[in-house]
This record gives C-alpha cells, sequence and structure tokens, in this order.
C-alpha cells in the first residue's frame, strides 16, 4: 500500500495566495501530532476566536511544523467558515474562498471535528470522508460537486444586480461553478478562471439597463481574460460612471426628483377621485383594441406625471411592489422598455362564471406558462421564480380561453391576485392566430406559416356551425342487436355538465339524431369533457356492449399507422376531423330500442350511430373508407374519422385535401372550419406531433404530465401510468423505470408511496421532458438498420436505429422494454440476451418490415454460435423455444458491430478512447462464452471456490488512486490493493488478478468469478482469444492495458475460470444473495484502507 502523498500548492496560486493578507482563522501548513476525539459541540460556550490559529497565520512564513487544531481552533474555524441561514451555497463559496483560500489543510479526523459547516448533510459527509490531509476549499468543492449532478441544479442567484460590487459578486459565484463542474480548469482560484462569453452574456443580462453597452463592448472576443482581469475592468468603469461630473448631474437630478415627487404628493388626493370615475372595475384596464400594442404615455408629450406611469405599468401586468420608492425615471425607463411589446386581448371564461372576463396579455414566447390575475383559487399550488422579481405562489385554474371570444379553448391558467398578465408558449404553441392587423403568428417548432399558403379550412362548404351533424347518403344500417334486454339507472352526472349536455340533448333532438322513446332497454349517460373543453355527450353502453354479438373489427391499429406515416417523412401536411361523424350515420328502425337512456325523466334513443358502443367505430371507419374509396380519394391515412394527407409541397397536400373535403361533403358528412388544419410543416395528428416523418410528443402533452402531483392511491396512479404509457416508445427502458409504480398498483399489495416509487416518479417524469423525436423511417440500399439489445436483472430492452451516409450519427425508430415473464427471469445470460435480441427482431420487423436487413447488435458476444443453429448443452428454455429464436434470427438478421450504442443509452463504460469492438469477421469465430450458474444455484461444496470482485478509482488531492477488491462469501471476508493513476476499468483487471492470485495460492481445482463489469466479462468470454491471435494489438497498437490482459490471460489457461455478470444497484426488495454479495464487495472497493479488519489468512486458519 503507497502512503498518501501530501498536497503541494500550485506555484502560481501560491504565489497569489502570498501576495494577499492571509486570514486571522487559517494554517497554512501543520504537523499531525495532536489528535481529540472529543467532537465539537455547537453549544459550547468556550467557543470563540482561536488564538492559536492567529499565531499559526503570524508564523507562517517561518515554521513549518505547526501542531494540529486543537478544538477551539476547529470552533473558531466553524465559527468563520459556516455557511449563513440565508446564504446560498454559492454565495457560500465564494466566501469561504476569500476567508480561507487553499491554507486551511485537515485530515479527516479534524474535517469530521468541525462539524456541519454547509447545513447540507451530503456535502457535509463528503467532506469529512477523505481520511487523508487535505485544504478545506477541495474537500469542498469535491462535497459539492458529488451533492449536484450540474450547475443548473446548484442554485445560483437569477436577481438583478444593480451595483458593480455586486455584479463582480455574481461573476465570482459563476466562476466558482465552472470550477466544480466542468473538466476543464486547471486552477481552484475563481479568479484566475477565464471569463467566457457565456458568464459575460449573463452578466449583462441580470445587469441593469444603463450598463449593457458599456459592459457589451468592455470584453474581447478575441482575448482570454480571467474573472479577475474583467473585475479591474469593472471597478475602472464604476470610477468613471461615478466620478466628480457625473456626481453633479446626479445631484441635479435628485433634486429634480424631490420637487416632482413633492408635486404628485400634493395632487395624489384629486388624482386617486378622478382614477375612481373614470376606471371600470375589472383585472385589467383596457385602453384601445386589445391586440393593438401600447401607446407609452411617454411619447404622448414630453412631460409624464409619475401617476399615468405608474397606472401605465400596473395595467400592464406588472406587480407594482416593486416600485415603491422607486423614481420617476426608473418607472418612465420601464414604460419605455415595454414599448416594443406586443399585447393581445385574451378572453377568460373562469369556472363558475357564465361571462367572460377581457384581459391585455403580453405575448411572451419565453414564458413556459400562461398567467392572468384573478380572485380564482385552484387545488393545485404552483411556485413562479422571477416573473414579478422573486419567487411568488399562485394556483393552477382550468379556465376556458378565447382570442376572438368566440372560439374557446380548455387551458390551464396560473393565477393569483398579484399574476401578471401573460400569454406563455404553452397557449401559444396549440395553433395559428391573427391580429387585428391581419398578421398571421404561429409559434413553435417549425409552425412558421409561409406567406401566400393557402390554407384548407378557407374553402367553401365547410361549417362554422360548432353542432354541426351531417347526414350520410346510404341506406339505414342494420347493426348487430343484443341478445338480451339491458336496464341500467340513470346515475347522477357531473353537476357542470347539467346544463350543456341538456342544451346538447335539445339541439341533437330538434337535428333527428335522437327521438323520445319508450323502451325495456336503459343505459346511463356518461358525459365525457373534451380537450377543447366542451362536452360530449357518450352514454354507458359497457352491459350493453356484454350482451351485443361480435362484429369483424375494420379500424386499422393505431401503431401500424404512425410506422406508416413515419415512413413517408414529408415537407408539408393537412388532416381533416369529420364533424360529429357517428351522428351522420342512419340506424335501422329495428335496432334502436337497446340504444335507450333517460334524460330528466324523459327516455331518449338513439336514430344515429351513437357514442361509447363497441361496434360504433368499426361501421364509422369503414363507411368512411368506402365513401373514400367511391369518390377515388389520394393518398392519405384514415383512422375512424381523422384524416390526414401528405406531400413535399404544400400546393399539393392543398390539392389533395381539397379532394378529400369535397368527397365527404357530397357523401353527407359535415366538416368544420376549426377542425381542418394545414398544409402545415408541422401537425397533430393521433394526438402525436409530426414534422418530416418524425413523430414527437406534443409541448402540452409534456407540460400536462411534468406538472403532476405524485399519486396518492392505487387509482391515481394508474391514471399517470395510462398518461405516460402511450409515449413509451419515446423512453428507454420505460418498464425498468416505472417498475416500482406497478408494484403498487397489484390488487394483493397496500398503497404505499416510498423513496423507491417517488425516484420512478421523478425519473419518468423527466423523461418524459427529454424525449427524443422518433423517425423518419428511410428506405434505400445505404440505409442501415441496427438492433440494439440487452438483458438487465429486471427486464429486456431493445432499440432500433436508423443510418445513412453523411450522418454524424443515427437517429431512433423507437425504444422498447419489458419485464420477465413467467420462468424467463431463470434463463442463464445468454438465454436472456438470445430473448431480447429475439423481441428486438420481431418488434423492427413491425417498423421497417420483413424484408428489410437487420444489424444485431446485442450487448453480450455470445451470438456468434448461434448463426451456425446450435443449440447449448445446458438451458432453461426448451428445445423449441430455442428452435423458434434461431430460426427468426438468422432470418432477419446478420451480426452488426457491438456496443455502438446511440443517444440515451449506455450501454457499458469503456475506458476512455479505446475500442473493444470485434469486426464482422472476428465475431463469426466468436465461441460461445463459459457462463459461471447464479451463486444461489452453486452446489454447497462449489461456493469455497467463488469470488466477487470489483474496483473503483477516485481523485485524492492532485492525483488518482484507484482501489481492487475480493469478497469471499463463504469466509465473509475481503482483501483489497491500491495504487496511484489508472482508473476504474484499471481496478477492474486487478481485482481479477487479486482473485487469481488467491485461488493459485490456496490452490483451488477452479475459479467461479463473479463481477459487475461488462468489460471483465466480454473479455473473459471470448475477447482474450482474439486478442492474443493478434498478438495483444488492434490496427497496429497495443491494446488497453496489455500487459494486465497477457497476465490474466495466461493464468485463465492454466485455471479453468467461469465467469458470471451481476446486475449492480437494483432495488432491496429486489435484491437476493448474489447482489448481496456484490454489495459487499462494492463497499470494499471504496473505503479507505487497504485492509478490512478481519485478515485473510487468519480467516482460512479459522475455516
Amino acid at each position: 500500500m503507497k502512503p498518501a502523498a501530501r498536497l503541494e500548492p500550485e506555484p502560481e496560486l501560491a504565489a497569489k495566495a502570498d501576495s494577499k493578507p492571509k486570514p486571522l482563522a487559517v494554517a497554512p501548513a501543520k504537523k499531525h501530532t495532536v489528535k481529540t476525539d472529543r467532537p465539537v459541540d455547537d453549544d459550547d460556550p468556550r467557543e470563540g476566536p482561536s488564538p492559536k490559529s492567529e499565531a499559526k497565520a503570524s508564523s507562517a512564513g517561518s515554521e513549518a511544523n505547526i501542531d494540529s487544531f486543537s478544538l477551539k481552533d476547529l470552533r473558531g474555524l466553524r465559527k468563520d467558515y459556516r455557511r449563513q441561514p440565508d446564504e446560498s451555497i454559492i454565495s457560500w463559496l465564494v466566501r469561504l474562498w476569500d476567508a480561507a483560500g487553499e491554507a486551511t489543510i485537515l485530515d479527516g479526523t479534524e474535517a469530521r471535528h468541525l462539524g456541519s459547516l454547509s447545513h447540507d448533510p451530503v456535502i457535509d459527509q463528503e467532506m469529512m470522508r477523505e481520511a487523508s490531509p487535505c485544504s478545506l476549499w477541495i474537500r469542498v468543492l469535491g462535497s459539492v460537486a458529488e451533492r449536484y449532478l450540474c450547475a443548473d441544479d446548484l442554485y445560483m442567484q437569477q436577481t438583478p444586480w444593480k451595483t458593480i460590487e455586486q455584479g463582480i459578486q455574481r461573476l465570482r459565484e459563476m466562476a466558482v461553478a465552472e470550477m466544480v463542474f466542468s473538466d476543464d480548469i486547471n486552477t481552484r482560484n475563481p479568479d484566475l478562471v477565464s471569463c467566457t462569453s457565456v458568464m459575460w452574456r449573463k452578466l449583462i443580462r441580470l445587469g441593469p439597463l444603463e450598463y449593457a453597452s458599456a459592459l457589451a463592448v468592455m470584453k474581447r472576443e478575441d482575448m482570454e481574460e480571467t474573472v479577475l482581469d474583467m473585475a479591474k475592468k469593472l471597478r475602472a468603469y464604476a470610477d468613471a460612471v461615478h466620478g466628480p461630473t457625473h456626481a453633479r448631474i446626479a445631484a441635479v437630478e435628485t433634486r429634480l426628483q424631490k420637487l416632482e415627487d413633492k408635486i404628485d404628493e400634493n395632487h395624489k388626493k384629486l388624482r386617486e377621485e378622478i382614477r375612481e370615475d373614470l376606471l371600470q372595475i375589472s383585472a385589467v384596464q383596457i385602453r384601445g383594441s386589445g391586440s393593438q400594442r401600447r401607446r407609452s404615455p411617454a411619447r404622448e408629450r414630453g412631460y409624464t406625471p409619475r401617476a399615468e406611469l405608474w397606472f401605465f405599468l400596473r395595467d400592464c401586468g406588472e406587480n407594482m411592489n416593486r416600485w415603491d420608492g422607486k423614481s420617476t425615471a426608473a418607472l418612465a425607463q420601464r414604460v419605455e422598455a415595454r414599448e416594443n411589446r406586443v399585447f393581445w386581448t385574451v378572453w377568460i371564461r373562469w369556472p363558475g362564471t357564465s361571462e367572460p372576463q377581457k384581459y391585455e396579455a403580453l405575448v411572451d414566447t419565453g414564458a413556459q406558462c400562461t398567467l392572468l390575475p384573478s380572485r380564482h383559487v385552484g387545488e393545485e399550488s404552483v411556485s413562479i421564480a422571477g416573473v414579478t422579481g422573486g419567487s411568488q405562489e399562485f394556483t393552477l385554474v382550468e379556465a376556458d380561453v378565447s382570442l376572438t371570444g368566440n372560439e374557446w379553448k380548455r387551458h390551464p391558467i396560473v393565477t393569483g391576485p398579484e399574476a401578471p398578465c401573460i400569454l406563455g408558449i404553452d397557449f401559444l404553441r396549440n395553433g395559428y392566430f391573427k391580429d387585428p392587423k391581419g398578421f398571421r403568428w404561429a409559434f413553435g417548432i417549425a409552425a412558421v406559416e409561409t406567406e401566400g399558403v393557402k390554407q384548407l379550412n378557407t374553402l367553401p362548404g365547410l361549417s362554422e356551425n360548432p353542432s354541426a351533424v351531417g347526414l350520410l347518403k346510404v341506406e339505414e344500417q342494420q347493426v348487430p342487436i343484443a341478445t338480451s334486454i339491458v336496464h341500467r339507472r340513470q346515475y347522477r352526472t357531473t353537476r357542470d355538465a347539467v346544463i350543456p349536455i341538456h342544451k346538447m340533448i335539445r339541439e341533437l333532438e330538434s337535428q333527428g339524431v335522437v327521438s323520445k322513446t319508450h323502451s325495456p332497454f336503459n343505459s346511463p349517460i356518461w358525459p365525457v369533457r373534451k380537450s377543447d373543453g366542451e362536452w360530449r355527450l357518450t352514454v354507458d353502453y359497457r352491459a350493453l356492449n356484454e350482451v351485443t354479438p361480435p362484429l369483424s373489427a375494420a379500424v386499422p391499429d393505431m401503431l401500424e399507422l404512425q410506422y406508416e406515416l413515419e415512413s413517408k417523412a414529408a415537407k408539408w401536411y393537412a388532416t381533416i376531423d369529420i364533424a360529429n361523424a357517428f351522428f351522420s350515420i342512419p340506424l335501422a328502425a329495428e335496432c334502436r330500442p337497446q340504444f335507450a337512456f333517460t334524460w330528466r325523466g324523459v327516455q331518449y334513443t338513439w336514430n344515429r350511430l351513437p357514442q361509447g358502443w363497441k361496434h360504433s367505430p368499426t361501421i364509422c371507419h369503414g363507411l368512411i373508407q368506402a365513401a373514400l374509396e367511391k369518390g377515388e380519394a389520394p393518398e392519405h391515412l384514415q383512422y375512424i374519422d381523422d384524416i390526414i394527407v401528405w406531400g413535399n409541397t404544400a400546393a399539393e397536400v392543398f390539392e389533395k385535401g381539397k379532394k378529400i373535403i369535397q368527397i365527404l361533403l357530397e357523401a353527407g358528412f359535415a366538416i368544420k372550419k376549426s377542425k381542418v388544419k394545414g398544409p402545415a410543416h408541422e401537425i397533430q395528428f393521433l394526438g402525436i406531433k409530426w414534422q418530416d416523418g418524425r413523430r414527437q410528443i406534443p409541448t402540452e402533452v409534456i407540460n400536462k404530465i411534468t406538472a403532476m402531483s405524485p399519486p396518492t392511491n392505487k387509482k391515481e396512479t394508474q391514471a399517470f401510468l395510462g398518461a405516460i404509457g402511450f409515449w413509451r416508445m419515446h423512453i428507454p427502458e420505460y418498464s425498468q423505470i416505472v417498475s416500482p409504480l406497478y408494484l403498487v398498483t397489484r390488487k394483493k399489495n397496500d398503497f404505499h408511496w416510498g423513496p423507491e416509487q417517488q425516484q420512478a416518479f421523478a425519473q419518468i417524469k423527466q423523461e418524459i421532458a427529454h424525449a427524443v423525436a422518433l423517425g423518419p423511417v428511410r428506405t434505400g440500399p445505404d440505409v442501415k438498420n441496427v438492433l440494439y439489445s440487452a438483458a438487465g436483472n429486471n427486464g429486456l430492452s431493445w432499440s432500433l436505429w436508423q443510418k445513412v451516409p453523411g450522418e454524424t450519427r443515427g437517429r431512433p425508430l423507437g425504444f422498447w422494454s419489458r419485464s420477465y415473464r413467467g420462468s424467463e427471469a431463470n434463463y442463464t445470460p445468454t438465454e436472456k440476451e438470445i430473448l431480447a435480441a429475439y423481441e428486438g427482431v420481431q418488434a423492427a420487423s413491425e417498423v421497417i418490415g420483413t424484408e428489410t436487413q437487420l444489424l444485431l447488435a446485442p450487448r453480450l458476444p455470445v451470438l456468434g454460435w448461434m448463426f451456425k443453429g446450435e443449440v447449448p448443452s445446458t438451458h432453461h428454455a426448451t428445445d423449441a423455444t430455442w428452435s423458434k429464436w434461431i430460426a427468426l434470427i438468422t432470418q432477419r438478421a446478420r451480426m452488426g458491430k457491438l456496443n455502438r450504442p446511440g443517444i440515451l443509452e449506455i450501454i457499458t463504460n469503456w475506458p476512455e478512447g479505446e475500442n473493444f469492438g470485434l469486426t464482422d469477421e472476428e465475431q463469426e469465430q466468436v465461441t460461445r462464452a463459459e457462463e459461471a450458474p447464479p451463486y444461489n444455484q452453486l452446489p454447497a461444496e462449489e461456493t469455497h471456490y467463488a469470488l466477487f470482485t470489483d474496483g473503483s478509482c477516485r481523485i485524492v488531492g492532485m492525483n488518482r488512486k484507484w482501489k481492487a477488491a475480493v469478497w469471499s462469501p463463504t469466509r465473509q471476508v475481503a482483501e483489497a490493493t491500491e495504487g496511484e493513476g489508472g482508473s476504474s476499468q484499471l481496478a477492474e483487471l486487478k481485482a481479477v488478478q487479486l482473485a487469481l492470485d488467491i485461488a493459485e495460492r490456496e490452490g483451488w481445482p477452479r475459479l467461479y468469478l463473479y463481477t459487475d463489469s461488462w468489460m471483465v466479462a466480454n473479455a473473459l468470454w471470448g475477447w482474450l482469444r482474439r486478442w492474443k491471435e493478434a498478438n495483444w494489438q488492434r490496427g497496429g497498437k497495443p491494446i488497453w492495458a496489455a500487459k494486465e490482459w497477457k497476465d490474466i490471460a495466461t493464468r485463465v489457461e492454466r485455471l479453468p475460470v467461469k465467469v458470471r455478470h451481476v446486475d449492480a444497484h437494483i432495488p432491496k426488495s429486489r435484491a437476493n444473495e448474489e447482489h448481496r454479495n456484490n454489495e459487499q464487495v462494492d463497499r470494499a472497493a471504496k473505503i479507505e484502507v487497504s485492509k478490512i479488519d478481519l485478515d485473510w489468512e487468519h480467516k482460512e486458519s479459522c475455516s
């Protein structure tokens, strides 16, 4: 075991440290001679300044060896360096650097006795982990890096800065964040960090407007300047701005301001009386046309009273609490800043109200949500940061929104009495808008409407009636009649639905869709609220459906339609949705009584095809399809009453859509203008956003899912899983992520929402928010279709990718995953990998067809022999199952290069710069790996020869250190070794060598090796032979760690070794004995000493 190296300051940093005065409670260097075991008590009455530390600081230049910190010293350090209650982590780090720098050197014991500095248990525990002496600054930086994954997770102040010194402080905070999270920073002094353009632009954006121009030209792009350099420039600029001339001008402005404020105060009562007479009682005063740009009072005359400026900003939705005590000049500056903003009139129909309320809202594509002021309170609380200068609590309310006052759309609104008036991108992305000046607006990816593109909704014959119903020109339809009478009483309906449903029934009766009747049948009404806020009249026909004879289904599979649309890769799209298509299909008189329902004591039945009956979609789809075929419609896709056309030009799509609309209108269907979209580059069809043949999750869906609160019962959990399950093809390893959520929905389990469920809930929402687009499906000889497959402890996963020449990375076509079924969990690792490949080939064939060749890239190199049609001698699956696997895989796929993962997929952890993949020719020669059985299946006498291995690496001070460990389950003892340099992969090899040392030393006849490293497993299963034949070289260069691999290969030839890969980091609820042993060796590889307390030989003699 090598001793820990003592840290030496970098020459440059040491020079910097010497050039500035050192804080009192600092020990630049010390000899660890005095130790104490008594922890520091926060309430110790003796806590106070540290005279000893002051003495140390004064003698730092002459004395090299100084005693350890006493308890009193540590109390003083803690008092000086402890994070304040309201202090952010990043501000605390800057203060800690200014106070201590790198001069305070502590060992592990002293760090523990120092106690809590950050008030964050994770950071504090990490600070105490390192046993060897190192600086407090290094300990803190490393701890913060372990605590936060990225700079966005670390709290960074986003509030504006006002003074130059505040700006410098903000810049230094950015520098510290760069030090923590960037691998390219070579200094530990934040003042010497390079000031990047991103940092500087962020600083300007948060600063006062009057500084923006000067700061923008202050930093030169062609020069690399440090934070210290830019701080000097900022202070020089501040001295120039606040010089004598500027002071005299500022004094005059101050006197004028006081005079102006006094005049305003004298006339305050008069203005209040006038204002009360003029203003209408509403949430926002509306001036002029709603969608026009506001005219600033500053434009109307040279001088604008403070009150008028104040009212203007208040009417714009500003939080006027921010402006209390601010000067009139500041208000005027804010008014000018708002002059170029676009405002639109918005009508809101709040819940429980019949009359809409009118607002004038800022069109802000940078806002992720829509905010409007009101007194309405929703059930869900929302915290908004940065909207009104800080963090405010609002609530989320579903309301009807309209930009015209006629067409309404149901949308969630963030509201509260102090909320600003903002139309966010969540609402704006939903469609196209036209302002009073005739300009057309569209928001979102590729949603800009090209000038001159004629839209399908301008065609004649389209209806503007929201309740439009057609009548198909066909004979009255004979439909299956129930085999027995079904009579169910009407249950209570939602109060909000009573009035709309009553009006709907009256209107449907006037249109001949329903009529009064007397029937022994009866089914309850089941109102359903649509996404636009309107109600759909459906009837609960579940009991009737059970006794209705079957009918051959003719509705296409939705997934197949998606695959087909992906293959089109069109530039333009248009969609057509038939209005009330079911209600347009007449029913034969003898079929009507079974559909009876009761409303307010009167029984009705349907004269047209009802919604909610199980055969309605099939009948409707078939009749629409027949009408389109009869009219010789152009190429299209149809799903019941939804139709989409596509093409490479807008004109082509327009002509196709026009033809289909004419066919449908002539057949007797009605089509609403609002239900015809396009031609457009981006469109929604079947609930999916389409663009260039790629399918994406719509933004409103992402917003809805990410805003969901954790479920509180099984029903809410099932609803959440239903919402995300439709998008599972966009999420790698979906089944494995959500498996803890499915556990709480099982009937035999009580609902318990624990840490595993919360982690899965948060992770799946994050995956939804960052889901990638899928497609398009491309064809041709140059297209490569690669299927990646893998089998883990909890299930199977596979993904399909396409790549064409010229692309740097492939495009995903889909991600699939599922858990093991039945006895599949008992399969050997080889069988699981082949099962994953088999399932992947089946799924891929549905996407790209059965004739297209697949390149198969499994995680393990054990499938080459499968193309020879061989079945292993030991297996759990039946011979028939193996034959099925071999037949499908060898027919539709060929072996590709291993382990070429795409985005979001981490197949294994390779050493940096090294490629262990085999060529196609090498793949054909790989023999089946020699696998060890699961540990719990080893005979008792064989467990004596089983060892678990692991390795780790971490940075200690300035050096990298690796550690390798071996664990014996039968003896319950570990042995470890460590060294400097290298990596965690090298440590894994050292662990294998250590296991071989033990087996050879004790004369074992065989060795069962259990590892969680795919690199080790793959190499021992087959790669070593290839590398040996190639003289341990690839491409004329030695392979990585050739010395260690040679040693392992030589020893494996003498000692029979069987290897098994163990899945690491699985939930404790699913861990078996094998996983628990792997956790033991994992802990042994990460502890601070190289030997476990129980000596291996001692244990051996006692066993």
